[in-house]
């Protein structure tokens, strides 16, 4: 058996991440979230 590590490092790009702005997201294939969304939410 292989001890090769699984684990990678992330390749996100965190201080572009933090610079964004809420105006810079696109939220267009996120839909809104509605009172009756929250009405059926469970707390776990």
């Amino acid at each position: 058996m292989s001890k090769k590590s699984i684990s990678h490092k992330s390749e996100t790009d965190f201080n572009r991440i933090d610079a964004l702005e809420d105006k810079d997201i696109d939220f267009s294939d996120c839909p809104e979230i509605t009172p009756e969304m929250f009405a059926k939410a469970v707390v776990r």
